[in-house]
């Protein structure tokens, strides 16, 4: 009679800890997976879209006066808050998707969140070196959270998430989240990461596994186009902190 107590007790525990199993831990939980959808920056994450324009310019009665007219032409790419200052952010993006298209047309540079709002910026440090390709933005009243910089660059093999629009896929609530590895320094001058990307990922962030920023994607192998590259980590850095040490009172 005991022995069947205890077998039956045993049972009883046995079914006991395969519910609480069943039902704590889901089939295909994955604790790096709760990580990095709890920690992964996309509320930083921007997108870009680059408006083109003619502006005409004349005199009347020793009173200058301009009018504006669309131009047709727009691009798109990706960008991300890197400081909060007094009254916007500082955002990050790519050289060439702050550089109009023609030495006549002017651009209008939008903002959008990835909660739907819209904010104009403007231009406040530039490196168009081909190697290097950073713009650095201001956005008035633009308030989410940065980015957090990396104190040291990632390890040839390093894995690395990517937060970009590649092709203009983006819209309120969804952006595409890639993975690549870092694969060091090509002869360009240029970091070079196996992350996939095509044309709209230009400026957009790379992490390492703690989700800091160690790089931008500016340019893709045009043969092979999950290779990108961006500038060296220190060149980035570099950028950044001097860009945040002279715009924060904005």
């Amino acid at each position: 009679m005991k022995l069947k107590i205890i077998s039956l007790l045993m049972i009883s525990l046995m079914m006991s800890t395969c519910s609480l199993s069943i039902n704590s831990t889901p089939i295909g939980y994955n604790y790096n997976t709760e990580r990095t959808v709890k920690y992964l920056p996309r509320d930083s994450f921007l997108h870009i879209l680059a408006k083109e324009y003619y502006e005409y310019c004349y005199t009347t009665n020793e009173k200058k006066e301009c009018v504006t007219m669309n131009s047709g032409g727009a691009s798109s790419g990706s960008a991300f808050v890197v400081h909060n200052t007094v009254n916007g952010s500082l955002v990050i993006t790519a050289d060439h998707v702050c550089r109009p298209s023609s030495p006549r047309t002017k651009q209008k540079l939008i903002l959008t969140t990835l909660t739907g709002e819209e904010f104009e910026a403007k231009i406040v440090k530039r490196d168009s070196l081909r190697q290097n390709d950073m713009c650095m933005l201001y956005a008035e009243n633009l308030k989410k959270p940065p980015v957090k910089l990396a104190l040291n660059k990632p390890l040839p093999g390093a894995k690395l998430f990517n937060i970009a629009a590649p092709a203009g896929i983006f819209n309120e609530g969804m952006v595409p989240i890639l993975e690549g590895r870092y694969n060091g320094v090509s002869f360009h001058g240029c970091a070079m990461y196996s992350i996939p990307a095509a044309g709209g990922s230009s400026g957009s962030m790379v992490l390492n596994n703690n989700f800091e920023l160690v790089g931008i994607i500016h340019s893709l192998h045009i043969r092979f186009p999950t290779v990108t590259l961006g500038p060296r980590f220190k060149v980035l850095s570099k950028f950044i902190r001097e860009g945040i040490k002279k715009y924060s009172d904005l």
